[in-house]
């Protein structure tokens, strides 16, 4: 079996879940030329995990089929049993947007050394304070749950760990901002094609 230690194991990907063989849900990453980038939950269950926290915060990972005497057989139950005593999970679909800004502030706060749900919690609160009426809607925010105990980091200021996650949502914000910029390059060209000037800044 394969081990692995890290205070916070962080999951930003998409995410299938197949309720007919919950063993077959997976997390998907990049294929290379050894690996499919397919990470089933029955190959997370083989693992070795000595992490304090996982964030999974993918689609869907809190979800499953519902197991009589076992309860719902979801990828962060896969999680759980190879050594992840805490989750941050979704219980349904997640927009991309709304996801990083909590999650930023949620590992901001964590940094901060505040208790685990309190951290998720105004992270929720700080989405909120700045969103419209559109984003306010809780299909945007309310699908991150904490399972596991309230309490902070046992070792919140571990300086690499945190340089590691800035490092990790500052290219995840620059993907998102070249994203967003192509459609609307995108959407401005099928306009001018159209003979309607371009959008405004």
């Amino acid at each position: 079996n394969r081990e692995s230690s890290s205070s916070i194991l962080h999951l930003a990907m998409h995410a299938l879940v197949n309720d007919e063989d919950p063993l077959r849900s997976q997390l998907l990453f990049s294929p290379d030329t050894v690996e499919d980038g397919q990470l089933h939950a029955y190959e997370i269950y083989q693992l070795r995990l000595n992490a304090e926290l996982a964030v999974l915060s993918a689609c869907n990972t809190g979800m499953g089929k519902i197991s009589k005497g076992e309860g719902v057989m979801s990828l962060s139950r896969a999680f759980m049993y190879a050594g992840c005593p805490n989750m941050v999970m979704s219980l349904w679909q997640v927009k991309e947007q709304p996801s990083s800004q909590i999650m930023y502030a949620f590992f901001e706060n964590l940094k901060k050394g505040l208790p685990k749900d309190e951290s998720l919690q105004q992270a929720k609160i700080r989405y909120l304070s700045t969103a419209d009426l559109y984003q306010a809607h809780p299909a945007n925010w309310a699908a991150f749950v904490l399972l596991g105990d309230y309490h902070p980091l046992s070792r919140p200021n571990n300086p690499w760990l945190w340089i590691g996650l800035t490092a990790l949502f500052a290219v995840l914000g620059v993907l998102y901002y070249r994203q967003r910029q192509k459609r609307k390059r995108m959407m401005e060209k099928a306009l001018r094609e159209e003979g309607i000037r371009g959008l405004g800044n």
